[in-house]
């Protein structure tokens, strides 16, 4: 709002957020040689008026803007009329009978409607996403996107990637990066960490003499640009190999990546290790359906510690991934109950068993590998109930996930 006084002076400029689509309280207030401006029953602009002139409202007052030039009046204003609706109107504390000016018995009006409102509320519903805050003109609305990590008119486009393969592919380097996995979707980005390996040397007892590419888990080996040439006495020229990681690796952690040992435990009085991750549930689970591969090892240390009643089969450990379900192979092993690596290469401590700690015996073993089926992944819980015997022990230690790869993204060759 502009005060104007006879001469060049301003008294006072203010402006407030007024157009949200909300009614609002004003209230402008001249006594004397002073003038307020109250919004919504907060002071936004006061202003004393230096020098002795003294304030006179006269007669007519213009709500909304002035009059067209062929009314003779002598208002002007440096900004464009009013779009809104007004109500409840006072002049004077005096409230002011608008049905009387509709009839033409106290002022006159022009290019508006009265007793009705006819501005819509552009913001409801709300077209802004991801917090995105919504404010709106007499014809058309705007979404403010700051801050939201998203931009568009709605905010509807992240302005983050959806995997770290896309930001490898982009050329940046190892480090932490805004990952949101669903893009526009209504999951926000979270922060995780990204390993992408450079360009490397094979073992120097390594050579080959022919062009070889091999590639498996995101590793592809590749020779160099010379060919394997004639040397003098005849045999083959042998140049190494490099190896460049093709994919690269998103790392989430978690707050329970330290060793913890576990005593005194049984079916009554379980040990109960729980996993909270730096992204939740709903983002883990859009970064794993993405990714091309994704692992977690899972390390068990036992002595005289089972996994497996062998009496009567009931699972003695267990872990629990995203799914909720109560999972009983171990680190190495296909998603079979009760299987863990050893079983599965037939490389057990004992040929009986299909796991290491099952043999309870009284030294340290352990039966420890990567998970890698995605469905069950990440672990969320481990759950241990056989350290209550004499001599009895555990230990565990859980990795952070591991994904690589982006089954959405164009593939790339190197």
């Amino acid at each position: 709002m502009e005060a104007l006084r006879r001469g060049d002076d301003h008294a006072h400029f203010t402006r407030a957020g007024l157009n949200d689509g909300q009614w609002h309280s004003i209230s402008f207030s001249a006594k004397r040689n002073h003038l307020s401006v109250v919004v919504d029953g907060h002071v936004t602009a006061a202003s004393p008026l230096l020098g002795p002139e003294q304030i006179y409202s006269g007669g007519t007052y213009y709500f909304g803007g002035c009059p067209d030039k062929s009314f003779g009046s002598k208002c002007t204003s440096p900004v464009g009329g009013f779009q809104g609706c007004m109500r409840l109107i006072s002049i004077s504390n005096e409230m002011v009978d608008l049905i009387s000016v509709q009839q033409g018995s106290l002022g006159n009006f022009s290019d508006l409607q009265i007793d009705s409102c006819g501005i819509s509320d552009r913001c409801l519903p709300n077209y802004c996403e991801h917090g995105g805050a919504c404010s709106q003109s007499w014809s058309v609305f705007h979404c403010n996107c700051t801050n939201t990590g998203y931009t568009g008119a709605t905010c509807h486009t992240s302005i983050y990637e959806q995997s770290c393969e896309a930001y490898k592919h982009k050329g940046n380097t190892s480090g932490f990066y805004y990952i949101d996995s669903d893009g526009s979707g209504p999951l926000g980005p979270s922060l995780l960490y990204c390993n992408m390996t450079e360009l490397f040397l094979l073992e120097s007892t390594t050579f080959y003499p022919v062009p070889l590419l091999v590639s498996k888990s995101g590793i592809t080996i590749v020779k160099p640009r010379q060919n394997a040439e004639l040397t003098s006495d005849g045999l083959l020229s042998f140049f190494p190999h490099f190896c460049i990681q093709e994919t690269a690796w998103t790392i989430i952690q978690h707050n329970g990546s330290d060793l913890t040992r576990v005593r005194n435990t049984d079916t009554e009085n379980p040990h109960t290790g729980v996993f909270e991750y730096v992204a939740s549930m709903e983002q883990l689970q859009a970064t794993i359906n993405r990714a091309e591969h994704c692992e977690q090892e899972l390390a068990y240390y036992c002595k005289k510690s089972r996994l497996v009643n062998q009496e009567d089969g009931t699972p003695l450990s267990w872990w629990v991934g995203r799914t909720n379900e109560t999972q009983t192979y171990w680190g190495g092993s296909s998603p079979d109950p009760q299987k863990c690596a050893c079983g599965l290469e037939g490389s057990c401590t004992d040929a009986h068993y299909y796991c290491n700690c099952d043999a309870d015996r009284s030294e340290w073993t352990n039966d420890t590998g990567f998970l890698s089926y995605k469905e069950h992944l990440p672990v969320t819980k481990i759950v241990i109930t056989d350290t209550g015997r004499p001599h009895s022990e555990a230990a565990y230690q859980l990795g952070p996930l591991l994904c690589q790869g982006d089954t959405k993204s164009p593939q790339f060759f190197y």
